[in-house]
């Protein structure tokens, strides 16, 4: 029912607002490259949003000019698909600590390109559907990257924290697809009539739900300093793990050599202490093995 649609997308839509005044607070704080990336994912979640209200609020109403909420409407989504695929691939890596290789930062260039041409084309033939229905699929792509990676990194997430929310973000996806699936099948059914409790209901309930998390992330996870900066060990991050500067100094020596070449460790302790200090260092920081202190560092970049 429209009733329960604007409902659902109106609070998702004010939680939503709160979730991102919260990161551009904890952003001016901390100045952290990841919060600002969190902060483009959010507004692209709130243009989204902002589409359904307007949709949900012309179904409720009889409009002279319908023409223009589906235009604003379509603009709305636009912007918001456009942001989110421009801003997901670093927003993804960025927040598993993970480093963008050259492949993905060629490919995240060519997206960007086929963007601004879907935005041309977008106010040069407003009537079509063809900018649309590419832009999905790029939304689609971008989507599945991000749970590709999510896969493919969880085993080396360090924090408890973070890897519960990769498996909360999971389970509420996969608890919501098929409700997803429904909606889409009735669009283009005249045979399938859902109840009015989850008719047109699934996205704006599951942005409500990410909202949320998202709220919880920037609160619970994002308000802190950086625990490493310029590749040196913050102050901050040594206090916090009760480090030593020796300790400190070999994490920095790990970082600066990729895993694939031998690192001067014997630089920073003699060599029949290496294998000592890391053991110290792994658990101190609850880590098991070198990928993840990697992937702990990238994630708490100050960059």
């Amino acid at each position: 029912m429209p009733v329960f649609f604007l409902a659902a997308s109106l609070a998702s839509l004010l939680l939503g607002c709160v979730a991102l005044g919260a990161l551009l607070v904890v952003y001016l704080v901390q100045r952290r490259a990841l919060i600002f990336h969190y902060a483009l994912f959010e507004t692209a979640i709130l243009f989204f949003l902002g589409a359904m209200v307007v949709i949900a609020v012309g179904r409720l109403m009889v409009f002279p000019n319908d023409r223009a909420i589906r235009f604003m409407a379509a603009l709305m989504t636009s912007a918001g698909g456009i942001l989110f695929v421009a801003n997901g691939p670093w927003f993804f890596h960025r927040f598993l600590g993970v480093r963008l290789s050259a492949p993905v930062r060629v490919g995240s260039v060519v997206v960007n390109l086929v963007l601004g041409t879907l935005l041309v084309l977008f106010f040069v033939f407003p009537e079509s559907d063809a900018p649309s229905s590419l832009l999905n699929l790029l939304l689609a792509g971008v989507i599945g990257y991000g749970l590709a990676i999510s896969l493919h990194v969880y085993g080396d997430i360090a924090e408890s924290f973070l890897r519960q929310t990769v498996r909360t973000v999971f389970v509420v996806t996969l608890l919501f697809a098929p409700y997803f699936y429904l909606d889409a099948l009735q669009a283009h059914s005249a045979f399938l009539v859902l109840p009015p409790a989850i008719d047109d209901l699934s996205i704006p309930l599951y942005l409500l739900v990410v909202n949320a998390l998202n709220l919880v992330v920037t609160v619970g996870y994002l308000n802190r300093p950086p625990y490493l900066s310029g590749g040196d060990c913050t102050a901050f991050f040594r206090e916090r793990f009760s480090l030593t500067a020796v300790e400190s100094r070999l994490i920095e020596n790990v970082l600066a050599h990729p895993a694939t070449e031998p690192r001067a460790l014997a630089k920073v302790v003699p060599p029949e202490e290496v294998d000592h200090h890391l053991h110290n260092v792994f658990r101190k920081l609850g880590v098991e093995n070198e990928a993840q202190l990697r992937q702990l560092m990238a994630a708490n970049e100050d960059v």
